[in-house]
């Protein structure tokens, strides 16, 4: 696993089960938020997603900034290759 990969699933690690489905989506919205907007990434120049994005297309509607994540349940990732 690359290390920030590895950095990134330990600062935003939620521990317990979440038994509402509410609470999960906002704790992602919270981390796709921290990790566009806040975050700065070194590949990018020590720039966030987001600043980098309205410098190659300036005309952007600024609310891409708030993405919603998608929730994926057992269901929907799994399958098997026969």
């Amino acid at each position: 696993m690359p290390a920030g990969r590895q950095a990134d699933d330990e600062e935003f690690h939620f521990p317990g089960t979440l038994a509402i489905a509410k609470q999960l989506l906002d704790e992602g919205m919270g981390y796709l938020y921290c990790h566009n907007n806040v975050r700065q990434h070194s590949a990018l120049a020590c720039r966030t997603h987001y600043r980098h994005l309205m410098e190659q297309l300036p005309d952007l509607d600024e609310s891409i900034r708030l993405v919603v994540p998608i929730l994926l349940d057992n269901g929907s990732t799994s399958f098997s290759v026969d």
